[in-house]
């Protein structure tokens, strides 16, 4: 009846997990719609969360993405510590230059030391110099600096810059803050330097222009560098914010030096090859040590003010700016990634198969999802995809897992009717590899027997409601303790008990002797726990039998084609059967086989019970007791002392042995029954 009850489970398209099935449909379709209002909830009033989210996802791609290429290479002059300090020259070398003098006398320097570095990139042969430095109000140098300006028009780019200034009425007030016009000279190009930052402190977006209420345009210093380089056209044709990818790749090591170097004579003849390496290059000069506090974290890394502004370029000159997707967009492909699992769920049946192709196309997105970066320009929202996948994979599983359980429970219900609930659990654990060895295997198995010493005298003169109540009350602790071992129970007996280990192969032999031999303990423990509540309601002791014994079998269905059920049979199974009614004769409660022994090993203390000749076998069968709790070492090395002056045919000094544990433990009717065995063939030699 298990293999049928399988077999008609099996061939429910429900418990097959098709798709196809009209409930499973409904389901996944109930899960990824329900995944997709929760998910659209999350994103509609997510707020920060969501959008932190984003700007992740976003970073991460901006990573993978084509970077600018503009037409020429960018170079940095840096105000770093060692411009600052000046310690790294031999006093000869700042002398032999008036402007390294003036700039070992102390920061800030005199602005004729950046006229003097303007002077020197320009005739150098660089392109366009952007000077990230401000020049509010006049100082010393500002001469210099107009001169140098006027001589270079259109090649320098200053920098404005907006402040915050606190209102009287607690508000802001946006302040703009011109060059000095000391050293602006007619034809300098001005540009403004502010990069302002998300919320999370990043820089992703470029500043271009800025207008006045009277329409008054104001670029930035990136736009004004187009503009220079490319044409008012280019510049005007930007937009006042994007938006961009920074371009790193024209930042060349080699060509990002300190300020101090350009003016050293050793090192631009030796490390700047007479400034050949500005040549062509768009130069920017900017504060790079760390108390000018002009760094800016943006998705590719930290750049300093100058190198921001040359990035910032880069992705003006090559259009890499990028739109992000609106409100509705988000919604959508959240919705897109609840569509990709249904149908999953619906056209794929094994959950390790649907989730290895979830997996898939979660990584397979994010190619997918540079290359419309790269050919777009827009930024698909990949994290809103791979959430919507997430959430609706997450409750199709656990809908399927419900689903699987109150399938697994009403086959285990029905299975419980026609086979123990061990066996049931062994069942569904291993549905595939039950049903192939229902046909016929060959184990190797423990079985154990179990039988209660005169019941069917008390059936005989008991009243049925009693004895069918006391007969269950035993089966119940029996059972109890059987399933506890991880046995199987084949089948009841009447009063007794046919339980096996390692039927379906899950168990090895040692395993299956081990776990046999540790349940027959438990069971005389049960046993004694039942019988003590038994004395206390005034009733009779309970006595039983318990035989186990280790073999062969042969395993699967036996029947007709109306009624089957898996059992064992063969000669190991006759075997258990025999050393089980060899208790009552040997007056123990528990035998063991000694294939059964050797498998288990030493897992408890054993003796020698008898060795006894089977029909159908030419060898003996050497059978061993579990002694009662109360035997001590000694008295078990004295037992085994007897049986083999016994086996040896000394009976007159086995019995004295024996009539020496008898004293000593009344109760034993193992040594009972060699004293009588003793004094027969005293008499009547074998």
């Amino acid at each position: 009846m298990a293999n049928e009850i399988m077999r008609s489970q099996e061939s429910s398209p429900h418990l097959k997990g098709s798709h196809k099935n009209w409930r499973d449909v409904l389901r996944a379709a109930a899960c990824c719609f329900g995944a997709f209002v929760l998910f659209s909830v999350v994103i509609l009033i997510g707020g920060s969360q969501v959008q932190r989210l984003l700007w992740s996802s976003s970073d991460f791609l901006v990573r993978q993405a084509r970077q600018p290429a503009p037409p020429f290479q960018f170079a940095q002059v840096l105000i770093d510590p060692s411009s600052l300090n000046m310690d790294q020259l031999p006093p000869e070398d700042i002398v032999a230059s008036s402007t390294l003098t003036t700039m070992a006398a102390g920061f800030p320097w005199s602005r004729s030391v950046y006229a003097d570095a303007i002077e020197r990139l320009l005739g150098a042969g660089a392109k366009l110099i952007i000077l990230d430095v401000l020049f509010p109000g006049e100082r010393v140098g500002d001469e210099e600096l107009r001169a140098v300006l006027a001589k270079y028009p259109g090649r320098v780019i200053l920098m404005a810059n907006y402040l915050e200034d606190q209102a009287v009425d607690g508000g802001v007030v946006i302040r703009r803050e011109e060059p000095s016009p000391s050293v602006v000279a007619p034809g300098t190009a001005v540009g403004f330097a502010n990069f302002w930052r998300d919320e999370d402190g990043v820089v992703r977006s470029a500043p271009f222009r800025m207008e006045r209420l009277s329409g008054e345009s104001f670029y930035s210093s990136p736009a004004v560098a187009l503009g220079l380089l490319k044409g008012e056209a280019a510049r005007d044709a930007l937009p006042d914010s994007a938006l961009f990818i920074p371009s790193i790749d024209g930042l060349a090591p080699n060509v990002r030096v300190p300020l101090w170097q350009i003016f050293s004579r050793r090192e631009w003849a030796a490390q700047l090859k007479e400034g050949e390496v500005f040549r062509d290059r768009v130069v920017a000069i900017g504060a790079a040590a760390p108390q000018f506090h002009d760094e800016f974290q943006t998705p590719l890394g930290t750049y300093i003010g100058a190198g921001l502004h040359l990035a910032a370029l880069g992705a003006a000159w090559d259009r890499r700016f990028y739109s992000i997707p609106n409100q509705s967009a988000l919604l959508f492909f959240g919705f897109l990634g609840c569509v990709v699992t249904f149908l999953t769920w619906l056209l794929i049946k094994k959950t390790t198969f649907k989730i290895l192709l979830l997996l898939f196309l979660a990584v397979a997105s994010l190619p997918l999802a540079v290359a419309v970066l790269d050919t777009m320009d827009w930024m698909p929202p990949l994290a809103i995809f791979l959430i919507g996948m997430t959430v609706s994979s997450a409750a199709s599983v656990s809908a399927d897992l419900v689903a699987e359980g109150r399938e697994r429970l009403r086959t285990r219900r029905a299975l419980e009717r026609y086979v123990s609930p061990g066996l049931t659990r062994e069942i569904l654990d291993h549905r595939a590899e039950f049903l192939q060895s229902l046909g016929g295997a060959r184990r190797e198995v423990t079985i154990l027997f179990s039988d209660v010493r005169g019941f069917t005298a008390r059936t005989e003169a008991g009243d049925p409601t009693e004895v069918f109540g006391e007969l269950n009350e035993y089966f119940g602790h029996m059972v109890e303790e059987i399933l506890k071992a991880e046995g199987a129970i084949d089948k009841f007996l009447g009063d007794g008990i046919l339980a096996t280990w390692g039927t379906l192969g899950w168990l090895s032999p040692k395993e299956a002797a081990t776990a046999g031999i540790q349940c027959a303990l438990a069971m005389r423990q049960a046993l004694k726990s039942l019988n003590a509540s038994r004395a206390a309601r005034g009733l009779e002791a309970w006595e039983a039998g318990i035989g186990l014994h280790s073999g062969s079998v042969l395993f699967g269905n036996v029947g007709s084609q109306t009624r089957m059920e898996p059992t064992v049979i063969g000669d190991t199974v006759n075997l258990a059967s025999r050393i089980e009614g060899l208790t009552k004769a040997l007056g123990c409660d528990i035998l063991i086989s000694e294939s059964c022994r050797e498998l288990a090993g030493e897992i408890t203390v054993y003796r020698s019970a008898d060795l006894v000749q089977v029909i159908g076998r030419r060898a003996p069968v050497h059978v061993f007791a579990l002694p009662p709790e109360s035997f001590s070492q000694e008295n078990l090395s004295m037992h085994e002392d007897a049986i083999r002056l016994f086996r040896s045919a000394k009976f007159e000094d086995s019995l004295s042995l024996f009539e020496r544990l008898t004293v000593l433990h009344p109760e034993d009717k193992l040594s009972a029954i060699y004293q009588k065995r003793c004094r027969a063939f005293m008499e009547s030699p074998p």
